[in-house]
Order: structure tokens, then C-alpha cells, then sequence
């Protein structure tokens, strides 16, 4: 009895293969990296990053705004995927549901800390991608370092264009 308890909560208590949580803590205020995040693109200086808006959304809070994203990640391989914006609480939550290549969802949180901005992103998807599916229990690892070092690229960047460190 015991095993199938153990399946069912991996299956519905753990509905994402991955789950990353990236934590920073920005000497910037709330507002500029509010504006950032909330009105993601191209031009960001994400290396490897490719996003484009398809859809402003109906709602001044960015509910509905649409975009198509392309990574092209440190292992050579790229995940295309469509991202709507589904829960915005300007400036402190916004929630993306993701869908394509990866599937789920993407959650950035803001708060002040000390002067600056704690930002906290979550990001739980599972693959479509059918080959990754498939090398998944092989290459987890990699993917894992992967999604690492493309995070620190994308913290790099964010840093560069609010003008402040990361602390």
C-alpha cells in the first residue's frame, strides 16, 4: 500500500519534473526591475534569449499580454515555448503559464530588502520536448547545470540594464 501512496504524491503533490527557485537580491528599487520584468524584451541582453510580444493583453496589469520565447541554451539545444501572463499583482507578482516545448509555469515575486529588491523566480515545467523526455533520467544533471548557467546570464543582464549589483 505504501508504494502507490508514493506514486500518487509524485504524481499529483509534484505535478513538475523540474522545479527550479532562483533567488536574488537587487540594489535596485522594486519599481525599475517591477518595469523590467513585467515588460519583458528582446533587448533585454539575455545572451541566448529570444522573446517576442504576440499580445499586449486587456488589462493594465499585463493580464493576457502573450509572448513567444526561444532559448538557445549552453548545451547547443534550443526550447521554444508560448508564455501568457494569468496573475499580475504590480509591483510584486507576476505568474506565467507556460506552454510548448516546456510546459507550466513561471513566477516572479518582488519585495524591498534592504534598500533594493529581493526577487525570487520559480520555475516549474515539464519537458515536451519528446528527446529530452526521453534522455531526462540520464541527463537531468546537465539540464539542471543548463538552466544554472542560463539563469546567471539572465542575472547578469537584468544587472547590467537596471544600472545596479546584484548583492
Amino acid at each position: 500500500m505504501g508504494s502507490y501512496k508514493m506514486i500518487f504524491e509524485r504524481i499529483v503533490m509534484n505535478q513538475y519534473a523540474y522545479r527550479f527557485q532562483n533567488n536574488w537580491l537587487l540594489a535596485k528599487g522594486s519599481d525599475k526591475v517591477w518595469d523590467l520584468i513585467s515588460n519583458f524584451q528582446d533587448d533585454s541582453g539575455w545572451p541566448g534569449v529570444t522573446v517576442r510580444k504576440i499580445c499586449d493583453g486587456r488589462q493594465s496589469d499585463g493580464v493576457g499580454r502573450e509572448y513567444k520565447s526561444l532559448f538557445r541554451t549552453k548545451l547547443l539545444y534550443k526550447l521554444s515555448f508560448h508564455a501568457v501572463v494569468v496573475s499580475s499583482s504590480p509591483p510584486s507578482r507576476l505568474e506565467m503559464k507556460v506552454s510548448g516545448q516546456l510546459e507550466g509555469r513561471a513566477v516572479w515575486t518582488l519585495s524591498p530588502q534592504m534598500g533594493g529588491t529581493s526577487l525570487t523566480f520559480l520555475w516549474e515545467v515539464n519537458t515536451n520536448a519528446r528527446w529530452m523526455a526521453l534522455l531526462s533520467p540520464l541527463l537531468r544533471p546537465l539540464f539542471i547545470w543548463n538552466h544554472d548557467q542560463m539563469m546567471k546570464e539572465g542575472q547578469r543582464a537584468l544587472s547590467a540594464r537596471i544600472g545596479a549589483p546584484v548583492v
